[in-house]
């Protein structure tokens, strides 16, 4: 992680991709968490996806934001506070194609899973 927040994030874009640091408090814990994840932005929102490489369970901070869907992210170099939303079921059949155009790799995890993938919405606090 240190690599991209010394670049921040620039690193990334080589292979065509935007990262941010996602921090959020641990639901039994209480304490931080911080992961990488790959976003696909949406205006000044960012679309993060809970596939947890079609594991299946969604990822840890998945549900770290169910629990308190408020959260930092570091991105290009900027620390903000945002607010965690999932999509509907709807949304995210309708954003799921953007993904898919910028990562198509990302095609392989529903056929991983029987679960359905949430995609979360993360806005900004400013707005």
């Amino acid at each position: 992680m240190w690599l991209l927040r010394v670049t921040k994030g620039r690193i990334v874009r080589l292979w065509h991709r935007q990262v941010l640091v996602l921090t959020t408090r641990g639901r039994k814990t209480g304490l931080e968490r911080t992961v990488p994840l790959q976003f696909f932005p949406d205006g000044d929102d960012m679309i993060v996806v809970a596939a947890n490489s079609g594991l299946s369970s969604p990822p840890g901070w998945y549900f770290n934001l169910a629990a308190n869907p408020d959260a930092r992210v570091e991105v290009r170099g900027r620390a903000l506070q945002v607010h965690a939303q999932e999509l509907t079921s709807d949304q995210a059949g309708a954003f799921w194609p953007q993904v898919l155009r910028i990562a198509p790799d990302y095609a392989r995890f529903p056929k991983r899973t029987d679960r359905d993938i949430p995609l979360v919405r993360l806005t900004p606090a400013h707005r």
